[in-house]
C-alpha cells in the first residue's frame, strides 16, 4: 500500500501499519515494490539482512584477533544463535535489520568511527520504538569508555525518539501511545496494585 502512497492500514491488525509498531525502515523497501516481487520477497530480504550482520562482526574479530579462522568462528556463533536462527523462521519481522545494525553501532563505537556511528545509530532508531532499550546500555558503554559527550548524546536521544514515537507518531495513528499492554503480565501496574487489594483483602477476611 506505500508503494502505491496509500495509507499502510493493516486488516489483520484493523490499524495503521505504523501506529502498531514505528518502524519505518520499511520504506527503505517500498521502491523494490514499484516491481511488484512476490510476497517471498520480504522472507529474502530478512534472511540477507540477518546474515549481513555476521559481517561487521568478522570483520572486528579478524582486525583484533588477526586469525580469519578465529573470526568465522565468531561470525558463525552469531549466525547459529537460536535467536537469530528463529527469528528468522517466523514470519516477517522489521527487528531483524537490528542484527546488522547493532553490529555496525558497537564495531564504529570500538573503532572510534563517529560517522559510520551515528548512520548507524539513525538507522537503529528506525526500526522500532522500543529500540532504545538497546541504544541507551550502548550509549553508556561509549561513555564509560571516554568519550561521555558522545555516549550521553545517544543514550538521551534514544529515550527521546522512543518518547516521540509513542506519545505522538503512534498516538496519532491510533489514539493511544501504546497497544500491546496484554503482553505485560498481570496487566502491568495497575494489574499489580489490584492483585495486591485483592491480596490484602484475603488476608484481613483470613485474620
Amino acid at each position: 500500500m506505500l508503494s502505491r502512497f496509500e495509507s499502510p492500514f493493516v486488516t489483520l491488525m484493523g490499524r495503521n501499519l505504523f501506529g502498531d509498531h514505528s518502524s519505518f525502515i520499511l520504506l527503505f523497501l517500498v521502491p523494490f515494490y514499484w516491481f511488484d516481487p512476490p510476497t517471498s520477497f520480504l522472507l529474502v530480504v530478512q534472511s540477507v539482512v540477518i546474515a549481513l550482520g555476521a559481517v561487521p562482526l568478522f570483520w572486528y574479530a579478524k582486525r583484533r584477533l588477526q586469525s580469519g579462522a578465529a573470526a568465522s568462528v565468531i561470525a558463525l556463533g552469531y549466525l547459529i544463535h537460536p535467536a537469530v536462527v528463529w527469528t528468522n523462521l517466523e514470519n516477517f519481522h522489521p527487528d531483524s535489520f537490528l542484527g546488522p545494525l547493532i553490529a555496525l553501532v558497537l564495531v564504529a563505537a570500538a573503532e572510534k568511527r563517529w560517522r559510520i556511528y551515528w548512520v548507524a545509530v539513525v538507522l537503529t532508531l528506525l526500526v522500532k520504538e522500543d529500540v532504545a532499550f538497546v541504544l541507551v546500555p550502548i550509549g553508556v558503554f561509549v561513555a564509560l569508555r571516554g568519550d561521555r559527550r558522545r555516549g550521553v548524546l545517544t543514550a538521551c536521544a534514544s529515550i527521546g525518539v522512543m518518547a516521540m514515537m509513542l506519545l505522538v507518531v503512534m498516538r496519532s495513528f491510533t489514539g493511544v501511545a501504546f497497544r500491546n499492554s496484554w503482553r505485560i503480565p498481570f496487566g502491568g501496574s495497575e494489574g499489580s496494585c489490584a492483585l495486591r487489594s485483592l491480596d490484602h483483602g484475603t488476608s484481613s477476611r483470613t485474620s
